[in-house]
């Protein structure tokens, strides 16, 4: 496996309780979970993985314990946000999550989100515990999401649709492109009802509004 980054070593910013009287009740429990677990040193290297892990990335035990670093399971692209975003963690900074490409062992990659807190040592950052999580549903709905989105619009302009929704409650306005193309406004016109209503007969005002 590729040599480790080097990263910076930070002084600890606050001094949370120890966590080397639960580490085997941290472990069993990580053992348990669903997600890869892991520990690892400020130099990027793993001290713990869980059997997830094993299996989300594809490495044996004792690859991971010969040596396996952080940075043998994210694309190279995404090694010097990662340095970047391990090092204001260790730092103290809150990072609540971060997405990276995950590498599998057999080249294969998926997106995983990151989610971390430092572990100390006698008041001193020794490396970081966390935990990751395979994005690829999450992903996978969004594709689809904006793909039909992109069939709805394309279908909205060819047939000379217009879409608009009215908030009752705070008059606000959501008017699609297409629409105001239609009726010859820009883009940034037309956002609230008071603006809106003028375009129609007002004999047709109050039977819009029977119906919203």
């Amino acid at each position: 496996m590729a040599p480790a980054p080097h990263l910076p070593v930070h002084p600890a910013t606050a001094v949370p309780a120890e966590t080397d009287g639960n580490e085997q009740q941290f472990r069993e429990l990580a053992s348990l979970l669903p997600e890869t677990v892991y520990e690892m040193d400020t130099s990027g290297r793993f001290t713990y993985v869980n059997e997830k892990a094993l299996k989300q990335f594809g490495y044996s035990r004792a690859e991971f314990e010969a040596g396996a670093s952080a940075f043998d399971m994210i694309v190279p692209a995404d090694h010097q946000r990662a340095i970047e975003n391990i090092s204001r963690v260790i730092s103290g900074e809150a990072v609540y999550h971060t997405e990276y490409t995950c590498l599998r062992k057999d080249g294969s990659t998926f997106p995983g989100l990151f989610y971390s807190t430092v572990k100390y040592k006698d008041g001193q950052p020794a490396g970081i515990l966390g935990i990751i999580i395979d994005n690829s549903h999450q992903k996978t709905l969004e594709k689809k999401l904006r793909e039909r989105e992109t069939r709805y619009r394309m279908a909205t302009e060819a047939g000379l649709t217009g879409i608009w929704d009215h908030d009752l409650r705070t008059g606000e306005m959501m008017i699609d492109s297409n629409l105001k193309n239609m009726l010859g406004f820009g883009e940034h016109d037309i956002i609230r009802w008071d603006a809106w209503q003028p375009l129609f007969h007002p004999d047709d005002v109050t039977q819009i509004m029977e119906h919203s």
